[in-house]
């Protein structure tokens, strides 16, 4: 996924193999896939009509047996005498298989490979054991590990061992393991189904391995003649982030963390996205995105959390509702009778509790844990305070409010706290116990804890 590459080739669609058209393919991940023609699919006439062909196809210059899938026309040139030049944005290339329609893009499984999943797995098959004169090297390929998950797919942990080929005079060895997610149904799934399904394990490793990942490889697999064959599969990342290798300690937590009850987590993982969309979407969206604005990283935080609390929060109204409408009837009953519709619109929403009542009722809830990320007691209430006015100020904009709120430029103590909170209350939706989530916090945040922790919020 993360390398470049060029093909040059003559260029078809499905329906028109007759017309092929010499051209330029060409990917990289700041730019996604691009292909150049020297002519068009189109008549001159038609120049102006842009296209948007579902599958282009292609055996390249060097035998590559190519499809592009989902082409948008960006260029329409005309040459002088009169010859068509175009140029398509590819949404994935396939190399490997034609497909000659959409509905085709099928596979019988998908293979990923993610940056920092070794790490995070952290099981080896490699033994080295020094001895006399020498050392002996042992390699045993580990077992892999499966999970069910939902509507009949299931991904697999999956091991596999290269080594480098042998030699007349044999200078040096190399075995090199490496660990995939193999994802599995019951029947073939089109392409696009397992698309989704490789975002939320993703979101799920990202978390873990508390950094973004990208997938750095990505096969289909898929049946022809009976035999077994592998489709390399490309496409642009968006907000694609250079990864550097993690050690286990650097982790929120590892797969030895979960290793006992692996499926029960990932199919917890994926009950739990509709429930906590908004948390979960703003969350991976500042992840995902450490360049955003750091008003915008604090007020997707506090928005997320917020709304967390409006579906799981204790403090849901408050007073009883019941007795809520008695006092509103009785308020409209004493008003003068052309001001009640007015007063029951601005009376409707004054049982809900405030942002500060709902932030409270959140960090009481977690206090155990998150406590040790504020100062004291005293600061929890000025942390609350400050990240009320601030977001207050952030969405309204009122000069007046500016002196309460938090500079943008000393934001970040706060967006850190309040990723911290975020992470709580995932891993606890995920089914992790209050005391293995204060373990994964100060083993991820020892640092930080220390460095924020000599600068009291102010």
């Amino acid at each position: 996924m993360l390398k470049e590459f060029e093909y040059q080739g003559e260029w078809w669609l499905p329906n028109q193999i007759e017309i092929r058209i010499p051209g330029t393919l060409k990917f990289s991940q700041n730019e996604g896939a691009k292909l150049e023609l020297i002519g068009s699919f189109k008549e001159s006439k038609n120049r102006h009509i842009f296209t948007n062909p579902e599958i282009i196809l292609d055996i390249s210059s060097g035998g590559k047996i190519i499809t592009l899938y989902r082409c948008f026309e960006t260029e329409s040139i005309v040459n002088i005498p009169g010859s068509l030049r175009s140029s398509f944005f590819v949404q994935t290339i396939f190399i490997g298989t034609h497909f000659n329609e959409i509905q085709e893009t099928k596979f019988k499984k998908m293979r990923i490979h993610f940056s920092n999943l070794d790490e995070w797995i952290n099981i080896s098959g490699i033994n080295i054991r020094s001895e006399d004169k020498g050392c002996l090297i042992k390699y045993k390929m580990p077992e892999s590990i499966e999970a069910n998950i939902k509507n009949g797919f299931k991904i697999l942990l999956n091991p596999r061992m290269q080594t480098q080929s042998m030699s007349f005079a044999q200078k040096e060895i190399k075995i090199q393991q490496k660990w995939d997610i193999v994802i599995e149904p019951i029947n073939d799934k089109h392409f696009e189904d397992y698309i989704e399904i490789m975002y939320t394990i993703r979101n799920f490793l990202s978390l873990g391995i508390s950094e973004v990942i990208n997938p750095t490889n990505i096969e289909g697999i898929k049946e022809t003649d009976n035999q077994p064959s592998r489709i390399e599969v490309f496409y642009k990342l968006p907000q694609l982030q250079v990864s550097r290798i993690k050690i286990p300690h650097e982790m929120l937590f590892t797969f030895k963390s979960i290793s006992s009850n692996f499926e029960s987590y990932i199919q917890n993982w994926y009950n739990l996205i509709e429930s906590i969309r908004t948390l979960y979407d703003l969350y991976f969206g500042v992840l995902y995105s450490p360049k955003m604005y750091l008003r915008l990283q604090f007020l997707s935080l506090v928005q997320g959390i917020e709304s967390y609390q409006r579906k799981k929060g204790k403090m849901r109204y408050i007073i009883n509702p019941k007795k809520h409408k008695q006092q509103v009837e009785k308020i409209l009953e004493s008003t003068y009778s052309e001001f009640r519709d007015w007063l029951r619109m601005e009376l409707s929403n004054s049982n809900q509790p405030s942002l500060q009542d709902r932030l409270r009722d959140i960090i009481d809830s977690n206090l155990q844990i998150f406590g040790d990320y504020l100062e004291s007691h005293e600061d929890q209430y000025e942390f609350i305070r400050k990240v009320k006015d601030s977001r207050h100020f952030y969405i309204h904009g009122d000069k007046e409010d500016e002196r309460k709120a938090i500079p943008e430029g000393e934001l970040y103590p706060y967006i850190w706290r309040l990723k911290i909170l975020a992470e709580i209350l995932l891993l606890k939706e995920l089914g992790f116990q209050e005391d293995e989530i204060i373990g994964f916090l100060d083993r991820r945040y020892l640092y930080e804890k220390n460095q924020w922790s000599n600068s009291r919020v102010r």
